[in-house]
């Protein structure tokens, strides 16, 4: 899924562009971050990536911005082209919805206007995952309040081959296993690294051969 690939670098930190604190009761919010111009789909002006954790479940969004509804529709679409397993969305002016009981993961991919969305959820085991309906209650929230979303700026070479870090002190590593229509199809790394820089934090998403 390319919308998934966000490369490896760093995420963008700037002043916040104010992502709901709680998108659910309960659900707080670790991070807030711009996303680096050269880890933005093609013909995306700007993108915006959000964390929210309860217990031992995340839910995290990707916003992008788009110059005009026409551009994000054409998105859209080139990724519903290459993607199976998926089902008709209920969100935005159209998209789609992923669902994989086995791991928990529900992942909803939708466009509203100018800007598409990836709301989804990742937890160690299925049974801390947040409900399908809250992946999707979260999603609706954060689709009715999109804020202004960053331009990319450009950022620092890729570090190393986007093989995750072994989980230390300052690491978080999240993955689950995904499966479409039956085929192993990959997996799912989300790797956070908070770093305090005067009280700033910074965050690191890695994809590639690991990832989606």
């Amino acid at each position: 899924m390319g919308l998934l690939l966000a490369g490896c670098g760093w995420l963008t930190w700037g002043p916040s562009a104010h992502l709901p604190e709680e998108p659910l009761p309960g659900w707080v919010r670790e991070v807030e971050a711009g996303i680096y111009a050269e880890d933005l789909p093609a013909g995306a002006s700007g993108g915006l990536g959000g964390l929210w954790r309860a217990g031992d479940g995340w839910l995290w969004c990707l916003i992008y911005a788009f110059p005009d509804p026409e551009a994000a529709r054409a998105r859209l679409e080139e990724e519903i082209a290459g993607l199976t397993g998926w089902e008709a969305g209920e969100l935005g002016d159209e998209g789609v919805s992923f669902y994989h009981p086995e791991t928990g993961l529900s992942l909803e991919l939708f466009r509203v206007g100018r800007h598409l969305l990836l709301v989804g959820s990742l937890a160690a085991t299925p049974d801390a995952a947040p409900a399908r309906e809250e992946v999707r209650a979260a999603a609706l929230k954060l689709a009715g309040r999109i804020p202004v979303i960053p331009p990319g700026e450009a950022g620092p070479p890729p570090e190393g081959d986007c093989i995750p870090p072994e989980e230390g002190s300052t690491l978080l590593v999240l993955e689950a296993p995904l499966t479409l229509v039956g085929q192993p199809s990959g997996v799912l790394t989300l790797v956070l690294e908070i770093v305090p820089l005067g009280g700033r934090r910074r965050g690191y998403a890695a994809a590639g051969s690991t990832c989606i």
